[in-house]
């Protein structure tokens, strides 16, 4: 799932089946995927950016 690190799978599988919305890492390779089956994956600089543009901080 995850191309250049097969280690990271396992978080791909957990979001998957916790029908996340969003994962938030700091992992390149994931962050590189950008997305997965719906699933957003972003930075934490990214992912709290977002939250204080929509005013939820």
């Amino acid at each position: 799932m995850v191309p250049g690190d097969a280690d990271d799978d396992h978080v791909i599988a957990a979001a998957v089946a916790a029908g996340a919305a969003l994962i938030v890492s700091g992992d390149s390779d994931l962050i590189a995927m950008g997305s997965h089956r719906g699933i957003e994956i972003v930075s934490a600089t990214m992912a709290v950016q977002t939250l204080e543009a929509a005013g939820r901080t």
